[in-house]
């Protein structure tokens, strides 16, 4: 995780030093540089300005594997591409042959083509951010449009589990209780989880799948306080980014 902010320093040092010309203003503005990251823009957008990579999460489990590792390797893909298209701009920039035969060309198409991807790898890391932003919303979205539908209380819950590397297969034995009469229950899964079979009472049902809502309709109204067996099979990984609905 270090290469990628040491090549990046590297570049821009480089560059600011062959632009400016001077070493005692260049390291002010690299000074300068790196305290308005570190204390002034450093969440803005998403963290994209956290050139070391400070306040990335680096929490890696054993069942959902790391967090957010697709993001993690763009962010720090962003800066590593910016590095290097940095420093083979200062190729062009540091006119030490001044007579040579070689043609500066190819290393300035290079650099141009490194510091495009740098930039779109930064563009693309605000929007994953922004795609999860949205996906949040819409569950949040059909909680509020649910929340009074199919209410029950749960008098026992047994999850059978068995885990196959990373993904997991469940049998949850659920015993509820509607709250009201009602012809309809409403369960939240989570999305990343496939479900294979949901049974009442051994008959097989069938459900409605309304991303992270599970909603199941009964031939006949269920009365209110009488408990009724479920078994719902599913299997999969978890998906990390419905965690905490109720924190923005």
């Amino acid at each position: 995780l270090n290469v990628p902010t040491l090549v990046f320093i590297v570049g821009l040092s480089t560059t600011l030093m062959l632009l400016l010309n001077n070493q005692a203003i260049t390291m002010v503005v690299l000074l300068a540089y790196i305290g308005v990251t570190l204390f002034y823009i450093d969440n803005l957008y998403y963290y994209l300005f956290d050139y070391i990579g400070f306040n990335l999460p680096m929490l890696k489990s054993v069942v959902t594997g790391f967090s957010g590792l697709s993001r993690l390797i763009n962010h720090r893909m962003c800066y590593l591409l910016l590095g290097m298209g940095l420093i083979l701009t200062d190729v062009s920039l540091f006119h030490r042959l001044a007579n040579s035969r070689y043609s500066l060309l190819p290393w300035r198409i290079a650099a141009a083509l490194l510091l495009v991807g740098g930039l779109f790898a930064g563009y693309r890391h605000v929007h994953m951010y922004k795609v999860d932003e949205g996906f949040r919303a819409d569950m949040i979205e059909l909680d509020n449009r649910y929340v009074h539908i199919g209410g029950a209380v749960a008098d026992s819950c047994r999850l059978d589990v068995t885990q196959n590397g990373d993904s997991l297969s469940v049998k949850a034995h659920l015993t509820v209780s509607p709250k009201e009469n009602t012809s309809q229950l409403v369960f939240t899964l989570n999305p990343g989880f496939g479900i294979s079979n949901v049974s009442a009472a051994g008959h097989s049902m069938s459900y409605e799948r309304l991303m992270h809502l599970i909603v199941l309709t009964f031939p006949e109204p269920l009365p209110a306080g009488e408990p009724v067996e479920l078994l719902m099979e599913y299997g999969g990984m978890a998906d990390e980014r419905i965690c905490y609905l109720d924190i923005s």
